[in-house]
Order: structure tokens, then sequence, then C-alpha cells
């Protein structure tokens, strides 16, 4: 496909690249070091270069027990198996659904995006963080501006700024774009789609990007929200209400057709049923027809996923629930307090 014809291409750039800054090729040996020699570590020659030193963890260690507190904001929500990860503005709340408690790493980041990437998670805020042992460490690379959307596509982590897009692969982070402030993202078969805050609705095939509008009101598209696919449709969420595309016709939904507004916050395509958020409650989408989530009317949804017979929601200033059946049960709503103190503090991770 053309999205592994890229990659090969990406690692075919970052091995000349590599050659060129090592000097290889020729017979130029100028600052070459004989394969046999060992680095001391007490002595280092000019023109050695020790590896770069790993970052240390960040953030503290919560553990929250009071699930009834005030409500701390909700930003994404990636569950795992069992395990449900949100990102927060100033933490990352991990919760097990089979244990009562919770847990928090709090950190002054405003974290904004959460992926599972090869078996990884990765956390977007300020910075581009990997979580290894329940503690947040910053990567090597970093992208040149906060991240907004971090999405897994093959081999390649995808990350979504305000400055344009950038793909994380075996080879070192490259930009694929500089220009476009991206919002959302989902892959179907043979490309990714890239949705943006203000620019439209793109899809990369690896090589270039293509615009895609309608024709009758080409602003439609400007503004995406969300973005899902599955089963041969793909789910476009925009601040126009919610728009899905069967790879031939785009068919509009609003207000009028039952959601329970034109403001779409999140999409969640994984089962037959699909699962829309607004910024005024909940909506189920089955067989053409629309029907609202009990016990969310009113609250601005920030991301609503399908576990087995359990429905996870995270809305903005409410907190994190579950839903099973007609019973909504609150899992955490964090009190910002107790965050502050723990950012405040700056106690390490290690050894708590």
């Amino acid at each position: 496909m053309k999205k592994q014809v890229w990659l090969a291409g990406a690692a075919a750039i970052a091995m000349i690249s590599a050659a060129v800054m090592f000097g290889c090729g020729g017979k130029d040996d100028k600052g070459a070091v004989p394969a046999d020699r060992e680095l001391s570590g007490q002595t280092v020659a000019v023109g050695d270069q020790l590896p770069p030193r790993p970052p240390e963890p960040v953030g503290t260690k919560v553990a929250i027990t009071d699930s009834s507190a005030a409500a701390y904001p909700i930003n994404d929500l990636l569950p795992v198996g069992k395990i449900v990860y949100a990102a927060c503005d100033g933490a990352l709340i991990i919760r097990n659904l089979n244990e009562k408690a919770n847990g928090a790493i709090a950190l002054s980041d405003h974290l904004r995006a959460l992926a599972s990437h090869q078996g990884q998670i990765f956390v977007g805020g300020e910075k581009l963080y990997q979580l290894v042992d329940d503690q947040l460490i910053p990567t090597l690379d970093q992208p040149e501006s906060p991240i907004n959307v971090l999405y897994s596509y093959g081999d390649a982590l995808m990350i979504g700024t305000d400055c344009g897009l950038y793909s994380r692969t075996p080879v070192g982070l490259v930009k694929v774009n500089d220009k476009l402030p991206v919002s959302a993202m989902v892959g179907d078969s043979e490309a990714l789609w890239v949705g943006t805050d203000g620019d439209g609705l793109y899809r990369w095939d690896g090589t270039t990007f293509q615009k895609r509008f309608l024709m009758r009101d080409e602003s439609l598209f400007n503004n995406v929200t969300a973005l899902a696919f599955n089963h041969q449709h793909l789910y476009l969420g925009t601040d126009q209400g919610l728009f899905i595309y069967d790879g031939g016709r785009w068919e509009p939904f609003d207000s009028t057709n039952g959601l329970p507004s034109n403001v779409v916050t999140s999409i969640d395509a994984s089962d037959w049923t699909i699962y829309i958020g607004t910024d005024k409650g909940l909506s189920s989408y089955y067989d053409k027809v629309f029907s609202a989530v009990e016990g969310f009317s009113g609250q601005q949804i920030v991301e609503a996923r399908k576990i087995g017979r359990k429905l996870v929601v995270a809305t903005q200033d409410q907190g994190l629930f579950v839903k099973v059946g007609d019973k909504v049960t609150a899992l955490v709503t964090v009190p910002k307090d107790e965050l502050q103190i723990a950012v405040t503090a700056e106690a390490p991770v290690s050894g708590q």
C-alpha cells in the first residue's frame, strides 16, 4: 500500500541522513572509532559521543478514594482491556474497571490526547509522554508544539498539533505537514483521514493530502471535532452536525434528526451501535435511528466508549462514569485541590 511505501521512504531518508552525518561512504575515516574500543565512562576522547541520557519520570502518584468530590475536567479517554485512562488538565487518571480504587499521576501539564501504540500507552500534552510502570516519561523526540490528538497508524504513532502533523516511526520523528491545525484522526483500509480546527477535512494516502468537502456548502467540514471508521463507513463530527460517508455519498444528521445538539464532540463506532457525544448530551445511533442515552442529558460529553456490556463516559466537568443497563455510576470525580497539592509538591514518582 502507499502507506507502506511512504514508511519505507522515510526509513531510507533517515538512513541516508545518518550516513551523511557520520561520514559513511568513501575512504574518509576521520573521526572513526575502532569497533572493539571500550568507553570507560571516565575519559571520553573529543569526537566520541555517549548515547543521550533517558529523560527522568515526571509527575506524582495520587491515590483517589473519593468519587463524590468536585469534578476535574477530562479531555480524552482511552480504554485498554479493563483499564481506563483519562487525560485531564493536570493529571492522568488510571482506573481498573474490576476494582473500586482509582489512581492518578498528577503533573503540571494540560494532557489532551491518549493512544495505545504497539503495546505502549502514549500521552500528549505540552509534551509527548510514554507510560512505563505507572510512570510518565517524556520521549526523547518531541514535536514543536502542544499535542491535540494521538493515533496509532500501522508502524507509526501519528501526532496532531496546532502546527502540523508528525509521524513517530522506528526511525525517528518526521514532520509530515507543517500547516494543518490537527483536531482528529482516523484510518480506513487505505489512508488516514485528518480533521482540522478551521481548515477542513483531508485524506492522506502517505504521499499527498487531498481536501474533502461538500459542493453544496464548502464550510460544513471546516471544524472537525471527531472522526471514527468502521464497517466501511466514515463518521465525521463537526460543529454543524454528524456526517456519515459510505464511500459514495455523504449523509448529514443534526438536531432535527434526533441529536441532542449540532455540536458533535465524540464518536464511538467500535460496534454496530454508534455512540455520538455532543455538548448537550449523548445519543446512540442504530439503523438510522437516534436514541438519547439516559443519564447524560445536558452534559458536555468528551468521549463515550463501549467496553463489553459497559459504557464508559467521560464528561467535560462532571467526571468519569460507567453505565450498565439503566444504572449510571460515577467512577471518579477528582478533587481539583487534591491534584493541585500533588503538582505543587513536585514529589518524584520513583520510590512511591
